[in-house]
């Protein structure tokens, strides 16, 4: 585990989780993307933390997993989704699947050095 992800543990890991954790992790996510991995390795429909996740997740890319889970578990519909800077429009709505992820990652942690 390097520096990054130990802090994304020591946040995420906090008995008070709250709204500063979530934002101090955003704003992690946004200097180094391709650490949202941390994330997408604990993404399970069936946790309870589920909810906190998918949102962590969605602040970064529209993984399909994630999207879905936001349709079928809070009623979201596809404009919901316009709030994060990944969206482009209704007629452009693209979630993002595993494989496409995997490749997006391993180009991203060339970027942030990790490759």
């Amino acid at each position: 585990m390097d520096k990054v992800e130990h802090e994304l543990n020591k946040l995420w890991s906090d008995g008070s989780f709250d709204e500063y954790n979530l934002s101090e992790i955003e704003d992690i996510l946004k200097r180094n993307p391709s650490y949202v991995d941390f994330f997408v390795r604990k993404i399970d429909i069936e946790s309870s933390q589920m909810d906190t996740l998918y949102l962590i997740v969605l602040n970064a890319f529209p993984l399909e997993s994630c999207i879905r889970y936001a349709i079928d578990k809070d009623d979201w519909v596809v404009e919901d989704f316009s709030e994060y800077d990944w969206f482009e429009g209704v007629g452009t709505f693209k979630p993002m699947s595993l494989s496409d992820y995997e490749n997006w990652l391993s180009q991203q942690m060339i970027k942030d050095g990790r490759g």
